[in-house]
Formats: C-alpha cells, sequence, structure tokens
C-alpha cells in the first residue's frame, strides 16, 4: 500500500502553517516581554503575563550551595 505525497502548497496546510507561525509569533512576544520584566525587575509586569492565581516557584543556587 502505498500513501499519497502530501502537498505542501495545498490551502489547509498552509492555514495550518499560518497559524503555526502565529501561535510561535505570540510565545516569542511573551517570552520577550517576560525577560524585559525580569531584566528590569518588574514583578508586576511579570505577574501580568500569567493567568490569575496562578503560582510560581522559584529556585536558584548561591555560591554557598
Amino acid at each position: 500500500m502505498t500513501v499519497p505525497a502530501r502537498n505542501p502548497t495545498a490551502p489547509s496546510n498552509h492555514r495550518w502553517m499560518e497559524k503555526m507561525k502565529s501561535v510561535e509569533r505570540q510565545i516569542e512576544e511573551i517570552l520577550a516581554h517576560y525577560v524585559r520584566a525580569s531584566d528590569s525587575r518588574d514583578g508586576a509586569a511579570q505577574a501580568a503575563l500569567f493567568a490569575p492565581g496562578a503560582v510560581i516557584q522559584m529556585w536558584s543556587r548561591t555560591e554557598d550551595g
């Protein structure tokens, strides 16, 4: 049994790719906002990027371990 080749220029594939690019772009923008808020130590701007009621746990290492 052979599987028919997909047509990468078919309209349905094109719409799907455009949607994926849009989602990827949105993620990139959110990440950029998060990094800028982190760099400027703006907790309110960071919090605004998360869903209401979200809980974030962060850990970091110090020189002591």
